[in-house]
């Protein structure tokens, strides 16, 4: 068989069995777009993110944040949009916490954006809340957020 992939985008296949014994055949293609101005629409980027055959994670798997998702789910009825990129303090001052986000037509998905954080063990208010203290952001780049269930990386 031949996958004749006319979209620009990563795109691949692969066979699997369902329980029941029957083949199933897996198509996947993943598109990785620019960032649009206000009122632009988005574009097909000249470097395409390639298939990822299994799971990448930021650190040791198991004990931290999943970074890249395989690729090759059996099924996926919604797309996955895997949104990596840094926050910043408004006009370089630093603030306690940023609000960030990403919008794609009718649907939104925002952010809270926060300083490090620690506990060292001190009192707990009678609500059962810790007290926890914190640094001010200046600038944050790390961890990765799977936001719904092929991939739009965001650089």
């Amino acid at each position: 068989m031949k996958l004749i992939n006319a979209t620009g985008m990563a795109a691949g296949y692969t066979l699997g069995r369902e329980p029941s014994g029957a083949e199933r055949l897996v198509v996947a293609v993943k598109g990785t777009f620019t960032l649009p101005q206000r009122g632009e629409e988005p574009k097909l980027a000249e470097e395409q993110v390639p298939l990822t055959d299994a799971d990448k994670f930021t650190g040791v798997p198991g004990l931290s944040a999943v970074a890249a998702e395989s690729d090759w789910a059996p099924r996926k009825p919604r797309c996955d949009i895997l949104l990596n990129g840094s926050a910043y303090a408004p006009g370089g001052k630093p603030a306690q916490r940023v609000q960030v986000g990403i919008k794609l037509g009718a649907w939104q998905k925002l952010f809270t954006v926060v300083g490090d954080r620690n506990w060292r063990g001190g009192p707990v208010t009678r609500a059962g809340k810790v007290l926890i203290r914190g640094s001010y952001l200046s600038s944050r780049s790390s961890g990765v957020h799977r936001i719904k269930g092929a991939s739009v990386d965001i650089n």
